[in-house]
């Protein structure tokens, strides 16, 4: 991967883990495994983000529930899917640095994005009259790959990213965030779900 590919895409995270490591596949021989970290926004509020991490980073390193973690990487997304159907659009911290963390060191949740619009952009605005756009932003990564990432903008930056078309190139800073929602299915039951965005506290053209 080149140093271009890494700076259009990164998320720092500080917070504690919340999961045992759950195996996720191999490649090439090297296995990788997820877990979970919880860290906590200004308001109070936590989200929990999941992680993925090569078991060669943790070589020598201990890992266990209640650490505090600080984790460097990128935002990756891939399609779940369930028989054969994609079913879920998965958002994950893909891990290059892991690092245990003093117990006084502040949560943090940081992401830097560059990336083309992939849709229109759509603008709404909440009961409270509160002004949202929501973006999916297409993030380039090394061997012609890309990651599709959702994006919400408030206030004057939703404003400002309606007139965006397709095909610009922005750049965003914010954080990844974890939402619970219920999904009605076919059946009429509810399923709790999570959803995983990048809320927006700034964003602006790419010079050309």
């Amino acid at each position: 991967m080149n140093n271009t590919t890494k700076l259009n895409n990164t998320i720092e995270v500080i917070g504690v883990v919340v999961s045992a490591l759950q195996f996720s596949h191999e490649i090439a021989g090297e296995k990788f495994s997820n877990f979970k970290i919880s860290t906590n926004r200004l308001s109070g509020n936590a989200d929990i983000i999941d992680a993925t991490i090569s078991e060669r980073l943790l070589v020598g390193q201990e890992f266990h529930e209640g650490q505090r973690v600080a984790v460097k990487g990128q935002v990756r997304t891939y399609n779940k899917t369930e028989k054969g159907r994609n079913c879920s659009l998965t958002i994950t911290l893909f891990v290059f640095e892991y690092m245990v963390c003093d117990n006084n060191t502040k949560d943090t949740d940081v992401v830097e994005l560059i990336g083309f619009v992939c849709k229109t952009p759509v603008y709404r605005t909440t009961p409270l009259g509160r002004e949202i756009s929501d973006i999916v932003l297409a993030v380039n990564r090394a061997y012609g790959k890309s990651d599709y990432i959702p994006v919400v903008v408030w206030g004057r930056n939703a404003r400002f990213c309606k007139t965006l078309v397709i095909g610009e190139e922005i750049k965003i800073n914010g954080r990844l965030q974890s939402r619970s929602y219920q999904k009605k299915n076919s059946d009429n039951t509810v399923t709790d779900r999570v959803a995983y965005e990048i809320s927006v506290a700034r964003v602006g053209k790419e010079s050309v």
